[in-house]
């Protein structure tokens, strides 16, 4: 009687040839999605380290009605970012409208100045 040891091989190919062409895969797949991952965190790291961050890819969209009407106080009290500055005063050269609303903002901001400076006086 042979023992158990003696009889066993083990086949070329087969079950086992099977088994490590898919671990092989596994890992492959296993790689590509760290490959994946971390290019992403450089991209995205890279984006929030840029000079100015998520104001980059604001800085270059032209501002509406609603924004000046929005950030009126702020632009006329010169409490605004450059580039919001500048983008507003960009709207301004080519929309009346908004031109005559910040007029009114600043006539109204000038009122409220004269009423608190007389008030304070009268102290």
């Amino acid at each position: 009687m042979k023992s158990s040891n003696d009889s066993w091989t083990q086949c070329s190919g087969g079950l086992s040839g099977l088994v490590e062409l898919l671990e092989q895969k596994r890992q492959g797949r296993i790689t590509r999605r760290r490959i994946v991952s971390i290019a992403g965190l450089v991209l995205l790291a890279g984006y929030f380290l840029a000079p100015g961050g998520f104001t980059t890819a604001q800085a270059s969209q032209p501002v509406t009605c609603h924004d000046v009407h929005q950030h009126a106080e702020d632009f006329i009290a010169g409490n605004l970012d450059a580039s919001l500055k500048e983008r507003i005063k960009a709207h301004l050269d080519h929309c009346p409208g908004c031109v005559r609303y910040i007029d009114q903002a600043r006539a109204k901001a000038e009122i409220v100045n004269i009423k608190s400076a007389a008030s304070i006086a009268s102290l």
